[in-house]
């Protein structure tokens, strides 16, 4: 069958179409996981910087390893290579070439995308962790170009990249050593957050929390280990194209959740912003409906005094050591009428039993009420 008559349908004797389902599928949520990092510090926090960018190339890199992958589907992967011409051969070769060295690619701009974002976190101050994280980067950028180097030129001249056929170098330790060092960074990147927030002083919980971020480094170490197994038994086989799909598969998974977990610390910050703009618009609902009340009692406690001034129900009280009270002998009260009145106002000290050499300042007022004379024509 011509690679380009292939059905998208997984027979007994052909599995490449798992493949690419598993391929596609997480392609989209390695896409949805990078948006959500771009409206996280773009809109809510307002910021893009150096590892947002590299995210992003991380990303397409990612899409780019899976249209190669998709080659390799549409040239043998997954089929039995007795039933596979040459030329389908030869393109499955190019095909995995591609693709091996974008996956290499790919995992070393997720671990840049980790250590440049650690570097937006630590304070200047910090000149000996920040020469460490200045060195993994190196390190990492250093290997991932050797490792594509080494991968780009393991077989023979002319043809570089059949694996098949051709005489090339033992390219199960490549991909042991390979393993070996994805697994090491990945521990080194889960360390140098604890290396910041351990001496801070802040509660144990809260600072689990924000290693839980980067713990998702974890699971691409048993991912590649689980890789590595499925890329010995197709490598050590006669039948490469036919047992390869399990490795293709496992590649996938640890390629892709290597991109989710470089974005997993500003998922954290996206979801925490979306819950304060839910939070600010339910305060903003609560304060409205606060100042409404608020201004509703101000209105009727308003009516109340002018009610009480036109029925002449002001009250005074005079006391020496505490607040008016009716049952105190020493109180005086005076009920009053709005008008044909004098007040004499004063403020007093009066000290507290305390001794604490604090106190109250009262107002008095004292009202004479001046009744007009009736029939004698007398006033008091």
């Amino acid at each position: 069958m011509s690679p380009g008559h292939r059905h998208a349908e997984i027979t007994a004797n052909d599995h490449g179409p798992l493949v690419n389902v598993a391929a596609w599928t997480l392609m989209c949520t390695s896409i949805l996981f990078t948006s959500f990092r771009l409206i996280s510090n773009t809109v809510l926090r307002g910021t893009f910087g150096k590892d947002d960018w590299i995210v992003v190339i991380a990303t397409l890199l990612a899409a780019a390893q899976v249209v190669a992958t998709s080659m390799m589907v549409s040239h043998g992967l997954g089929q039995h290579q007795s039933a596979l011409s040459a030329s389908q051969l030869d393109g499955y070769s190019k095909a995995l070439l591609a693709s091996s060295t974008l996956y290499i690619a790919v995992l070393a701009f997720s671990r840049l995308t980790l250590l440049f974002f650690l570097g937006r976190l630590i304070s200047a101050p910090q000149r000996t962790f920040r020469l460490i994280l200045r060195g993994t980067m190196i390190i990492v950028m250093l290997y991932m170009i050797c490792e594509v180097l080494a991968l780009s030129f393991a077989c023979d001249l002319p043809r570089t990249w059949d694996g098949i056929n051709g005489q090339c170098f033992n390219m199960t330790a490549l991909w042991d050593f390979d393993a070996a060092f994805d697994i090491l960074t990945s521990l080194v990147i889960l360390g140098l957050p604890v290396i910041i927030i351990q001496p801070l002083q802040m509660r144990t919980s809260r600072k689990l929390q924000a290693v839980a971020a980067f713990a998702f480094q974890l699971p691409p170490c048993a991912f590649a280990i689980v890789r590595l197994v499925y890329l010995h038994r197709a490598l050590d086989s006669n039948d490469q194209t036919w047992h390869a799909v399990d490795w293709q598969v496992w590649t996938q998974i640890n390629m892709h959740f290597s991109v989710v977990a470089a974005n997993m610390p500003c998922l954290k910050i996206f979801l925490e912003g979306f819950q304060s703009v839910l939070f600010r618009q339910e305060m903003s609902s609560q304060v409205e409906q606060t100042e409404l009340r608020s201004y509703q009692r101000s209105k009727q406690h308003s009516k109340s005094r002018e009610r009480d001034a036109r029925w002449g129900e002001l009250r005074s009280a005079r006391s020496n050591k505490s607040i008016f009270r009716p049952d105190d002998g020493e109180s005086s009260t005076a009920i009053n009428g709005p008008r044909n009145t004098q007040q004499t106002p004063s403020l007093e000290m009066v000290p507290l039993s305390d001794h604490s050499g604090e106190g109250r300042i009262y107002k008095t007022t004292e009202w004479t009420v001046l009744e007009s004379e009736i029939g004698s024509g007398s006033k008091r």
